[in-house]
């Protein structure tokens, strides 16, 4: 969970300020946040690139419409 934690801090440092921390089943929920309509890929492919060195396991991204997105990052 604490990779998690680096990783998700890495993403904001990396041009997406309004990543949330994981939750405590290891997911990102963005419901609630700027993100809940989902990230674009052309911030999330550069940012997710960059901290691939913190985590590059399986993440889970949960939207505002319940649907979910995963696979390595």
């Amino acid at each position: 969970m604490r990779k998690l934690g680096e990783y998700a801090r890495c993403i904001r440092e990396h041009g997406i300020p309004e990543f949330p921390d994981p939750n405590a089943a290891g997911e990102f929920d963005l419901t609630g946040t700027p993100l809940a309509d989902g990230v674009p890929p052309q911030r999330m492919n550069p940012a997710a690139q960059a901290c691939r060195q913190v985590w590059s396991g399986d993440v889970r991204i949960h939207d505002n419409g319940g649907g979910a997105s995963g696979g390595k990052k």
